[in-house]
């Protein structure tokens, strides 16, 4: 995608695992992946292309210290919704992480809903910070 961070367009997509279809409509918790920079995240999901009559998603963003998610430990520490979004819309949410690892679950629902391409990755969040105002009519008083 031309515009994008290097480090963005190379980070895990936390989507990857799941099917992205109604047919997987009970909620699935994809693979774990380490965050190697704990402290303030950017969850960033693109979409691509939706497809299907009254198409939600909804994603729960898990953490946890171990890998398999086995342990006590397992909190949600984000959330996302997705409607029919149109195509190359992008939805984040910024939270702390505390935890050695995260998750996506994952649950879809509609009539033939499918979200073609969707992404879901953890980003640092400080270059996506949207500047009040502009330096070049800021008066100096």
């Amino acid at each position: 995608m031309p515009g994008t961070v290097v480090r963005d367009s190379i980070a895990v997509d936390l989507l990857a695992a799941h099917t992205l279809t109604t047919a997987g409509a009970t909620a699935a918790a994809g693979t774990a992946f380490e965050i190697l920079w704990p402290g303030e995240v950017q969850f960033a999901l693109l979409i691509n292309a939706v497809t299907g009559t009254t198409p939600v998603m909804y994603i729960e963003i898990e953490a946890c210290e171990s890998s398999d998610f086995s342990t006590t430990d397992v909190t949600t520490i984000a959330e996302l919704t997705a409607g029919d979004q149109a195509d190359g819309d992008e939805l984040a949410v910024n939270t702390f992480v505390d935890a050695k690892y995260v998750r996506a679950v994952v649950s879809i629902t509609g009539t033939t809903a499918v979200y073609t391409g969707a992404t879901l990755k953890a980003v640092l969040p400080h270059d996506r910070r949207v500047r009040g105002v502009s330096p070049t009519t800021q008066d100096a008083t």
